[in-house]
């Protein structure tokens, strides 16, 4: 089963900063909702955003 990890970009580039693993897609969004514009202030120069997260030993299948 896929995760989704919530994270936060620097706009001047650097590391993403991970804020959560969640089950769903909608969880990590209603998250981000929730949570993201509560802090919103504290977030600056931040985007938050939601990416696929790999399980450990499962592999990305890439169409050619």
């Amino acid at each position: 089963m896929r995760k989704y990890r919530v994270i936060m970009k620097n706009a001047l580039g650097g590391d993403p900063i991970p804020l959560g693993l969640f089950d769903t897609l909608l969880e990590a969004n209603t998250w981000i909702q929730d949570v993201g514009k509560r802090d919103e202030h504290e977030l600056g120069t931040y985007t938050v955003g939601v990416e696929p997260a790999e399980r450990p030993g499962e592999q990305q299948v890439v169409d050619e």
